[in-house]
């Protein structure tokens, strides 16, 4: 019962994530808004180039998925995703702290577009 319950928790987490992070790109793909990125995004050892005109995705994930996050966000990179406008589509990861990571969006100071704890408590307090 409780790896069922682990599973519906973890499926919604990533189903809420991905409306949110599709809802932002659309939002974020209206000409006129600046992304505010800076010249490149570093996952683990790979850095990718954040064109201009990008749209990027800031994603904030619990440190204890850091690699099978970093793979993740690589392999999307590398597709070189773009907007229905052409604009170049870039996830940039931070690693955080469950509860830091909480109390700092809740206080307003950090904005992620995606935001990935690692336990679906911190989704339940939110």
């Amino acid at each position: 019962m409780g790896s069922r319950r682990t599973t519906i928790i973890f499926v919604s987490i990533v189903g809420v994530a991905v409306v949110i992070a599709v809802s932002a790109l659309f939002v974020l793909a209206k000409p006129g808004l600046d992304s505010g990125a800076g010249p490149t995004s570093a996952v683990g050892d790979v850095a990718t180039a954040v064109p201009q005109d990008a749209v990027v995705v800031e994603f904030h994930s619990s440190n204890t998925k850091e690699r099978w996050i970093d793979e993740i966000v690589v392999e999307f990179n590398a597709g070189q995703h773009q907007t229905a406008g052409g604009k170049p589509i870039v996830v940039v990861v931070q690693h955080v702290t469950s509860g830091g990571s909480y109390w700092a969006i809740m206080n307003g100071e950090i904005m992620p577009v995606i935001w990935s704890p690692g336990s679906g408590i911190w989704v339940d307090r939110a």
